[in-house]
């Protein structure tokens, strides 16, 4: 699994020289949001860099051929008017070249990064209004992954179509607690008692309650283009099944609410070992945005917070 310390200091510590160049990578270039021009993004080495995304990550988004993964989920943090950057790897599934562009999004700002000469994508400084394309083309065969990074600012969802071919879907990236803008076209629909929520403590070790970090996950009950909970007056952006995975789990983390401290604390006993009573209940909501950019929401529900995860 890959959690984000380890990523980042991957990210940080790979240098990506393009499709089996051997010259030294040179810094990215600014890259403003108004750039109109799509850029060409260089594929890592497949050798050098981890799989990616992982089953069990924070921080994915999916569309289409394309899976963004961030490293952390944009959701839960805080809102902020100065743009924030963050490391990104974008794979790419199918074979085929593909494109991913940001869409205009009311109250929200994205550019994305992947250095055309090679180079590590650094988000640059400068964010403005406008667009920002990217085209991942083809090094190889089957799978292909890309080194960049985006950078962002405001609250709510930040929208990006997917494209390869004829066949284009879109994006959904919650940004700062916010689902303004993230469905559009359709009133909300009610979401079906097949969308299962799970909640359990994700301390790394069972009935250990040292951490803060709780795992949810929900089984689908159809495709979706995001799926994110409300619990503990936060949202948490479930990450998307991995590629080639049959089944439905969206899996993501609440963090900083429990179970050591926050809302979500539970008592433990002198080794701060809980074994699951006496029992917490939490009020979990889930929301999906469907394929066709309709938001459907379910009725809220208690939950029981099991003492593991995964």
């Amino acid at each position: 699994m890959w959690q984000r310390p380890t990523a980042l200091a991957l990210l940080l510590a790979i240098g990506v020289t393009g499709c089996g160049s051997s010259r030294a990578p040179r810094p990215p270039a600014a890259v403003r949001l108004t750039d109109q021009v799509a850029l060409t993004a260089p594929c890592a080495p497949q050798n050098r860099l981890a799989r990616a995304p992982l089953p069990g990550e924070s921080g994915v988004y999916a569309a289409g051929p394309i899976y963004l993964s961030v490293g952390e989920d944009l959701g839960q943090l805080p809102p902020r008017r100065r743009p924030r950057g963050s490391e990104a790897i974008a794979t790419v599934l199918g074979g085929r070249a593909a494109t991913l562009r940001v869409l205009p999004s009311p109250g929200v700002r994205m550019t994305l990064v992947f250095a055309p000469q090679g180079g590590p994508g650094h988000p640059s400084p400068v964010l403005a209004d406008g667009r920002a394309t990217v085209r991942f083309s083809l090094c190889g065969t089957g799978t292909e992954r890309f080194y960049g990074g985006v950078l962002f600012a405001g609250q709510g969802c930040a929208r990006l179509a997917a494209e390869a071919g004829t066949t284009a879907q879109t994006m959904v990236i919650p940004i700062a607690g916010s689902l303004r803008g993230c469905a559009h076209g359709r009133a909300p629909a009610p979401l079906g008692p097949s969308w299962t929520p799970f909640l359990g403590v994700a301390c790394g070790t069972p009935n250990r309650m040292t951490c803060d970090r709780i795992g949810i996950g929900v089984w689908a009950g159809g495709p979706a283009a995001a799926v994110i909970v409300r619990i503990a007056g936060r949202l948490v952006t479930l990450s998307p099944p991995a590629p080639g995975d049959r089944g439905r789990l969206w899996q993501g983390y609440l963090l900083g609410q429990g179970p050591a401290h926050g809302a979500l604390r539970v008592r433990t006993d002198r080794r701060r070992r809980w074994f699951g009573s006496p029992e917490l209940h939490p009020r979990v909501q889930v929301t999906a945005i469907l394929p066709n950019g309709q938001r459907a929401t379910g009725s809220p529900m208690r939950v029981l917070l099991h003492p593991g995860f995964g």
